[in-house]
C-alpha cells in the first residue's frame, strides 16, 4: 500500500520532494541518452515531456534549471544539436510546458498530447493570468494577450479552438466587429465575451457578432468550464455513424454521405446485418429501397431486437412507390426526387437526436459522466477485454472531501458546481479511450485500460493536486476543495466485485489517513 503525500507532510515539503525526484529522474534519463540513438527533435519531445512538464509546474523551476540539466547531453551530441543548442531547446521547452502528458508502461501517452488551445485576451492583466492558470489546471493550453491587436495577429497566424475575449470598454465594439468579420469569412473560432455591465445592449451586441458565450466580471469559473466543454464538444464532435442497407450492392448514396463527413458503413448481405450493427453501433439506419424493398424487411428484423429499438430508421424510396406495410416502422420516408441535400440534413438531424437520447439514458444529468449502472457495465466489458488480451486495467475511485459540509455551509447549488468542476477536470485530463463515471453522490470512477498501476497512480496524484489548486467560486474567497482517492489494478482473473471491494478499501484508507490523499492498493 502507498499513500501520497505521506501522512504528516505539508504541501511545501511535498513539492520539494517532488522537485528532487523529478530532477533525479531527468538527470538519469539524460545520462541514458548518451548511449541511445535519439536524433530528431520530435523524438526528443516525445521522450522528454513526461519528466520536463512536472518540473515546469513546480514553483521556482524555470528554463535555466532544465537547460542546466540538459547541457551535458547537448554538448556531447554536437553532431545533432550544435551550439547554440539553447535556441533549439528553449522553444521546445516552451512547447513542452503546454503539454501535460504521462507515459504508461508501454510508452503510450496516458492522455492526449494536443489539448484544446485557448486564447485569453483581457484588459485586466491579473484576471487574464488568473484565468490562464485555472484553465491550464483544467487541461487546456492557454496563451494570454493584454492587447487586442496582439490577439488578432496571433489568431491569423495560428487560430485557436476558442477565444476568450475581454477587451477594454472602449475597444469592445471594435473587438465584436472583428469577430463578426471573421465569422462572415468563415474563419472565426468560437468566442466567449467577458463583458462589463451585463446590460441587455451589451449582450445583444455579442449575439449579433456571433459569440458563443457571455460572462460578466468576475468570471464564474464553473460556468466557464461548462460552456467551454459544450463548445468543444460541438467543434470536436465525432462524425455521425450511419449503417446503410443496400441489398442491390453498392448504393449511390454512399458517396454523398461520405463526402458530407458522415461515417458510413454499407451492408449488402442480410447475414452481415447484425455484425454491422455490433461493429459500428450506428446512430442512424438508412435503408436504400429505390431498386429493392427487401432492405425494408431487413429493417423489420432490426425492430425485433430491443437493443436496436432506439436507432432511427430512414427509408429512401423511389417517387411514386406504393406504401408497403413496413413503412409504418420507419421514422422518416425520404423520396429520391428530393435530392442529396435533404437526405444529408435528415440523416444529421436524426443522428443528433439519437446521440442526445443515448446520452440521456447513459449519462448523469448533472456531470455528463456515465451513470453508475452504465460505468459498471463498461467495467465488466473492460475486465473481460483485459483478461482476454493480457493488458493491464487500472481503476481509480475518487471522493470529494467534506462534501456534506460544503453543501450544508454553501448550499446545494455550490455543491453541484463543485461536482461539475471536478467532472470537467477529469474529462480534460484523461485519454479519449478512458472511461469516466459518477459512481455515487460525490464519488467518481475512472477506468484506465492498458495502463499500469504506477502510471495510473501518477495520473490520479496529478489530478489531486490540480483539483486542490482550483479556485472554485469568484465571490467566495479561498474556496478550494480536495478529494481522496484509491487506485488499484485488475489482478489475474478476479471478479468485478473483488476489484471494486479492494478499490473501495483504498479509498477509505486515503480518507482515514487525513483526506486529500491517494492510496494505491
Amino acid at each position: 500500500m502507498s499513500l501520497y503525500p505521506p501522512p504528516g507532510e505539508d504541501q511545501e515539503s511535498a513539492d520539494e520532494r517532488a522537485l528532487s525526484r523529478r530532477l533525479d529522474a531527468l538527470r538519469e534519463y539524460v545520462a541514458c541518452l548518451h548511449q541511445e540513438d535519439v536524433h530528431t527533435q520530435k523524438e526528443v519531445r516525445w521522450r522528454l515531456h513526461s519528466v520536463l512538464q512536472p518540473l515546469q509546474e513546480l514553483e521556482g523551476v524555470g528554463h535555466a534549471d532544465l537547460l542546466q540539466c540538459l547541457e551535458p547531453w547537448v554538448g556531447r551530441r554536437a553532431g545533432d544539436l550544435q551550439p547554440p543548442a539553447l535556441s533549439l531547446l528553449a522553444p521546445l521547452l516552451d512547447e513542452l510546458a503546454d503539454v501535460v502528458a504521462h507515459l504508461d508502461g508501454s510508452g503510450e501517452m496516458l492522455r492526449p498530447a494536443e489539448e484544446p488551445l485557448i486564447y485569453v485576451q483581457d484588459v485586466d492583466a491579473s484576471q487574464g493570468q488568473h484565468l490562464a492558470q485555472q484553465l491550464k489546471s483544467m487541461g487546456y493550453r492557454v496563451q494570454v494577450f493584454l492587447r487586442l491587436d496582439a490577439l488578432q495577429a496571433s489568431t491569423l497566424r495560428r487560430p485557436p479552438q476558442v477565444i476568450l475575449l475581454g477587451p477594454a470598454r472602449h475597444e469592445q465594439a471594435a473587438a465584436l466587429d472583428w469577430i463578426a468579420a471573421l465569422r462572415a469569412a468563415q474563419a472565426a473560432p468560437p468566442c466567449i465575451l467577458i463583458g462589463h455591465d451585463e446590460s441587455f445592449e451589451e449582450q445583444l451586441a455579442a449575439v449579433r457578432a456571433g459569440v458563443g458565450g457571455y460572462f460578466s466580471r468576475p468570471v464564474h469559473l464553473a460556468g466557464l468550464y461548462q460552456r467551454l466543454a459544450q463548445i468543444l464538444s460541438v467543434e470536436q464532435g465525432e462524425a455521425a455513424r450511419v449503417l446503410l442497407l443496400s441489398p442491390q450492392g453498392d448504393s449511390p448514396l454512399l458517396a454523398p454521405l461520405a463526402a458530407a463527413g458522415l461515417l458510413v458503413q454499407s451492408v449488402s448481405r442480410g447475414e452481415m446485418l447484425f455484425a454491422g450493427l455490433s461493429s459500428l453501433q450506428p446512430e442512424v439506419l438508412l435503408i436504400d429501397a429505390v431498386d429493392s424493398d427487401s432492405a425494408m424487411q431487413w429493417a423489420g428484423l432490426v425492430r425485433l431486437h430491443d437493443a436496436w429499438m432506439q436507432v432511427p430508421l430512414l427509408f429512401y424510396v423511389a417517387e411514386g412507390m406504393a406504401a408497403p406495410p413496413l413503412w409504418q416502422i420507419a421514422d422518416q420516408v425520404l423520396f429520391a426526387v428530393h435530392g442529396d441535400d435533404r437526405l444529408i440534413a435528415s440523416v444529421r438531424a436524426h443522428a443528433r437526436r439519437s446521440r442526445l437520447l443515448t446520452q440521456a439514458l447513459t449519462r448523469d444529468g448533472l456531470t455528463g459522466l456515465l451513470t453508475q449502472s452504465e460505468i459498471k457495465n463498461r467495467l465488466a466489458t473492460e475486465i473481460e477485454r483485459s483478461q482476454r488480451y493480457g493488458k493491464p486495467l487500472s481503476v481509480a475511485l475518487l471522493e470529494i472531501d467534506h462534501f456534506e459540509d460544503i453543501r450544508a455551509t454553501y448550499g446545494h447549488l455550490i455543491g453541484d458546481m463543485v461536482l461539475r468542476t471536478l467532472a470537467h477536470l477529469l474529462r480534460n485530463r484523461v485519454r479519449r479511450t478512458d472511461l469516466l463515471g459518477r459512481y455515487g453522490g460525490e464519488t467518481f470512477i475512472i477506468l484506465l485500460s492498458d495502463c499500469a498501476l504506477s502510471s495510473a497512480g501518477s495520473l490520479v496524484e496529478d489530478l489531486r493536486q490540480k483539483f486542490a489548486a482550483l479556485s472554485l467560486h469568484p465571490s467566495l474567497q479561498d474556496f478550494f476543495c480536495t478529494f481522496s482517492a484509491g487506485v488499484s489494478v485488475l489482478k489475474g482473473h478476479e471478479s468485478i466485485e473483488a476489484l471494486l471491494m479492494r478499490l473501495d478499501e483504498a479509498r477509505l484508507e486515503a480518507r482515514r489517513s487525513g483526506q486529500n490523499r491517494l492510496c494505491i492498493l
